[in-house]
């Protein structure tokens, strides 16, 4: 017996789900599955009397098999009787995969909306918001959960989360992009063989994209002193010479110049360097926003280079 959802009064229906029974209204779920409804429907109308050790029997109530785990359906009981159809707060990526598995098996259209759009709103299409975000994945969330959001956006028919949901799996170390992650359930999370061979390709690319801003920056100082207006034009090419080799140089920034993730903020790679630099504040401008250009536009190449097309 589930202790968080173990109903006792009313026109009520047994879910068994593994090694667990859930006592629940049955109209209150029709209502939000037609799927559920007609399953319920299909059930023996005669009463039938269960006894569990130490507790009264269970008399006139209907019970259904099904096959899914009890975490998975805890979460489906909890986002559809306790919190209107809507995902908590800061849903976790357990949460977040059991309501878009089973509320597509079970055609729950609501909580495919609200998955749809709390995925959208993270791995997103816009540089802008993405370039906003803390992190890679949303609170609470680990890198190689967007397997998991890339396995999700193909279920539901969301390719606009596939090309930002990819590029994160490629910031995730080999191993666990090809073992995935365990679910709450003791299952894993993989990608498919496409999806991995996918990622080794888009990784590779988006390193070089990611060197080829950064030497975008510090290339052409000469034809940008004018419109930076930059103030010592020698020192700041020589400055510039000077941190672009020590950069190179250095075994532990080779492995940032390559860095798997590539559309980190400029400061992560050199902004602070420059700051503390003889560099003017004319050139440190002009070097984040040629960075930042080429990043765009790596951004805006990013469903070619990842394979998916995304409408607009």
């Amino acid at each position: 017996m589930d202790s968080e959802f173990w109903s006792k009064d009313g026109d009520r229906v047994i879910l068994v789900a593994g090694d667990t029974w859930f006592s629940v209204h049955r109209d209150a779920l029709s209502h939000h599955s037609s799927v559920l409804a007609g399953m319920f429907d299909s059930l023996p109308k005669s009463p039938i009397s269960v006894c569990f050790p130490c507790n009264p029997p269970i008399n006139s109530t209907q019970f259904l098999d099904i096959d899914d785990s009890p975490e998975d359906l805890r979460y489906i009981l909890r986002a559809l009787l306790s919190h209107g159809g809507s995902l908590s707060d800061q849903p976790c990526v357990d949460e977040v995969s059991a309501l878009a598995r089973l509320g597509h098996k079970y055609q729950i259209h609501s909580l495919l909306d609200n998955v749809a759009k709390f995925l959208q709103d993270h791995f997103c299409t816009d540089f802008n918001l993405w370039s906003a975000h803390d992190d890679l994945v949303p609170t609470g969330w680990k890198p190689v959960h967007a397997i998991g959001v890339v396995n999700i956006a193909r279920l539901l028919g969301c390719p606009s989360i596939l090309p930002t949901a990819l590029a994160v799996c490629c910031a995730v170390n080999g191993t666990e992009m090809v073992r995935g992650y365990e679910r709450a359930d003791g299952t894993r999370e993989t990608l498919c063989t496409d999806d991995i061979a996918r990622c080794a390709d888009t990784a590779r690319r988006l390193s070089q994209g990611t060197s080829a801003a950064i030497c975008h920056a510090f290339a052409t100082h000469k034809e940008s002193a004018r419109d930076s207006k930059c103030s010592d034009p020698k020192t700041c090419g020589d400055e510039m010479h000077r941190l672009l080799c020590a950069y190179a140089d250095t075994a532990r920034d080779r492995e940032l110049f390559t860095d798997r993730h590539p559309f980190r903020d400029w400061k992560y790679y050199l902004g602070t360097r420059v700051d503390e630099s003889r560099i003017c504040e004319g050139c440190n401008i002009m070097l984040r926003d040629r960075f930042v250009e080429r990043q765009r536009e790596l951004w805006d190449r990013l469903p070619a280079i990842v394979g998916v097309m995304v409408e607009g």
